[in-house]
């Protein structure tokens, strides 16, 4: 069974990043001004110097260049495509793989016609360049909520059609809100947020002054001592996990970092090996797991403050599960982390050391497997932890006071101008997003909205950041829109912001980089 999923759902929507417009374009896009769109550069550099479908891909000219997209003559073609794209993944995933719906299917010509009909106001009110084809479309016989654009990598390009699942086209949602998701994937790949190193170049890092107003990303600038805090911040937590709570003892958290993943691992092993003697463990951690999942806020995701009774109550869990999980679960274990990850990533044990640092070898060397995790894990937490301590000092606030502007937002983004000339809500996809709340957290979630009250932003390491600020904020990008120009803030705070990145240690391993995905879904 997994360790600690986090009880809030975050959607994937892989976003938009700063789009381009050229010089002479007519666009409505919020982010474009005075015939450019944010810090794109010249935009008609590449076109220039000649780089416009020269045969390669270049993803940062400021419109899309052709040679970074696989076209697709016709839509068998790119249902072969994604067949053996799915293949490879399902493989990934020991899963088998998944059947597509034919064209000749109703749900398949519901959505064929609102791509249709959204690709053509896409592509009048967003800078497109050279993409004169709509999109092929391919349709997953799937019941989950989903749609997503993909990176082949074979060929180095972004594969010109968006995958949608049956789910999304079942979903009992508005059309504006079915259209905006589309949209939004639409983006991820217009703007090569799917390319290797998008979502890096992009992102705009900044922080909160006590009770200012919700900014819109799009217009800050960049800085440096926010970038510093949040890029160790997730380093660390993409590692870790997102609640670096000293009571859990080294106990990986939420569903996507790599020591829960080694983790998991590790329990579903000796689980196949006695299943007998890690029924205790079983039980205890999913003790752990219902004690957490009710003191995470269904608004953001995050852990909320614990007093003295509850950490003294997940200190016991913690050691409990533990306890049960080192014996009799791992009783004669010869398990041991670097090889476990070398086959979890499928890489060899040589190439996982080189990417560690010495010291995080020198501290688990010789020991168990469990301990193995919980000791790293447990360095990255107590990292975290001097990170906050930093910023509060340097700055005043913590990490909830940090924002970046990210792929997933620019996509969001990307979704106004698009159903405002369809004639539709241009918030529409803030629909979509309020369904994306659990259950328990949308009554406060649709109260907040009503009152215009900015929700919790959400998780430092998701790129999405939670579902009622982004029905929040699309609503604000959309009326932004209707009344004039969002402007930048300027703020220098004093705080050394080399002192974060040797707090946060090496980068992440090569061969693993959840925050640089290349691929886009609404789940991960």
């Amino acid at each position: 069974m997994p360790l600690m999923l986090r009880s809030s759902p975050s959607i994937a929507l892989l976003s938009l990043a700063l789009a381009a417009c050229g010089p002479d374009s007519s666009t409505d896009d919020p982010h474009c001004t005075g015939g450019k769109c944010d810090d794109a550069g010249e935009p008609d550099a590449c076109e220039a110097e000649g780089r416009y479908g020269d045969g390669t891909c270049d993803g940062t000219c400021a419109l899309p260049d052709t040679d970074c997209f696989l076209f697709f003559d016709d839509h068998a073609a790119a249902d072969d495509w994604f067949t053996g794209f799915e293949a490879t993944l399902a493989a990934s995933e020991s899963r088998p793989p998944r059947s597509l719906i034919p064209p000749s299917d109703p749900r398949y010509m519901r959505m064929r016609e609102l791509l249709d009909r959204g690709w053509a106001s896409y592509a009048e009110h967003r800078p497109v360049g050279q993409l004169d084809r709509a999109p092929e479309l391919v349709v997953i016989d799937d019941p989950a909520v989903n749609a997503f654009v993909a990176f082949d990598r074979p060929s180095g390009t972004i594969g010109w059609t968006v995958m949608v699942q049956s789910g999304l086209i079942e979903l009992d949602a508005s059309e504006p809100a079915i259209l905006g998701v589309v949209m939004h994937e639409l983006t991820h790949a217009v703007d090569r947020h799917v390319l290797p190193g998008a979502g890096d170049r992009i992102r705009i890092h900044y922080q909160l002054e006590p009770g200012e107003a919700e900014p819109l990303g799009f217009a800050q600038d960049d800085e440096p001592l926010a970038r510093a805090a949040i890029s160790a911040w997730r380093k660390l937590g993409e590692e870790a996990g997102p609640y670096p709570v000293a009571e859990l003892h080294g106990i990986p958290t939420g569903s996507d970092s790599l020591m829960t993943k080694a983790m998991n691992a590790v329990l579903q092993a000796a689980v196949a090996h006695d299943q007998a003697a890690c029924a205790l463990a079983i039980d205890r951690v999913g003790a752990l797991s219902g004690f957490l999942g009710q003191r995470i806020s269904p608004l953001d995701g995050l852990l909320r403050p614990l007093d003295d009774g509850e950490r003294a109550e997940l200190d016991r869990l913690s050691s409990d599960f533990l306890a049960a999980f080192r014996a009799p679960c791992l009783t004669g274990s010869s398990l041991d982390l670097f090889p476990l990850i070398a086959e979890l990533f499928g890489v060899t044990v040589e190439e996982v050391l080189a990417e560690f640092d010495p010291a995080d070898q020198a501290l688990i060397e010789g020991r168990p497997i469990l301990d193995q995790i919980t000791l790293l894990t447990e360095d990255r937490y107590r990292r975290m932890r001097e990170v906050e301590a930093m910023l509060m000092a340097d700055t005043g606030g913590d990490t909830t006071s940090l924002r970046y502007y990210s792929t997933e937002e620019a996509a969001d983004d990307s979704t106004v101008p698009v159903l405002a000339g369809m004639g539709l809500p241009p918030d529409g996809v803030g629909d979509f997003f309020i369904t994306l709340v659990p259950a328990e957290g949308q009554a406060e979630c649709a109260e907040r909205l009503g009152r215009d009250e900015v929700p919790p932003y959400g998780d430092l390491i998701d790129e999405h950041h939670a579902s009622c600020w982004r029905a929040y904020h699309v609503g604000a990008v959309a009326e932004q829109r209707e009344n004039g120009t969002a402007s930048a803030r300027r703020r220098s705070h004093p705080g050394a912001a080399a002192a974060y990145q040797r707090t946060a240690g090496p980068r992440l391993p090569r061969f693993w980089r959840p925050s640089d995905d290349t691929s886009s879904a609404l789940h991960r």
